[in-house]
């Protein structure tokens, strides 16, 4: 259990929310830490969508709900929620989802 969090999640959370939603609350983040590229590749038929920027967390704790490390007061987001929902979505829907930063792999999974 090192270096993992935990949510108490169901499944059927935001059971109306799909790709977009979920697409949606990364953008918003990505757009709240500035400039970012996005490189799309199409490969079988399967795309694969990355979004990189210069932020470096110096921890997880961004993920822990309710944390939001987000001192632009005009950001989109302001609570800490929108990426980590996004990534529950996307991992009911057997979507890959990974967050790489310089020193963690952060790997969404339900338990």
């Amino acid at each position: 259990m090192k270096n993992e969090i935990r949510y108490g999640f169901g499944k059927d959370y935001l059971k109306s929310w799909g790709i977009q939603q979920a697409l949606r609350e990364i953008y918003q983040n990505f757009l709240d830490y500035g400039d970012y590229e996005e490189t799309i590749k199409i490969k079988n038929e399967i795309a694969t969508i990355s979004l990189t920027n210069k932020w470096i967390p110096e921890s997880l704790d961004f993920l822990r709900i309710g944390n939001s490390q987000k001192h632009n007061l005009n950001a989109i987001g302001k609570h800490g929620e929108g990426i980590k929902m996004a990534f529950l979505i996307l991992e009911r829907m057997n979507l890959k989802s990974r967050i790489f930063t310089s020193k963690y792999v952060v790997l969404p999974k339900f338990y």
